[in-house]
């Protein structure tokens, strides 16, 4: 990996980053972000296990994970929906949060 490009940086230090990623991490960006070599695109995937993958994914569906604020999940689709034709406060309601 070249760089990796986070929002926060409060916590952890900036240090657990960069050993983590073993690059160069910049902080307080608009975005977070990996920017990959070409080279790492080209490595091969391990097979996937489909046995874990379910139970990773029942594991995860059976917490009870707390929800984020109204207004800020409303937020969130909106800004999802910002450039296409589906942005519009009829779509905005539809959609999960």
């Amino acid at each position: 990996m070249r760089a990796a490009a986070v929002r926060l940086s409060l916590y952890p230090p900036p240090a657990v980053y960069r050993r983590h990623f073993a690059c160069e991490v910049t902080f307080g960006r608009r975005h977070d972000a990996l920017i990959l070599r070409r080279r790492d695109l080209a490595c091969p995937t391990i097979h996937a296990d489909r046995a874990a993958f379910e139970a990773a994914v029942a594991s995860i569906e059976s917490r009870d994970f707390p929800r984020s604020p109204f207004h800020a999940s409303v937020r969130g689709v909106v800004m999802h929906c910002v450039g296409t034709d589906q942005c519009s406060t009829t779509e905005v309601s539809r959609r999960p949060r």
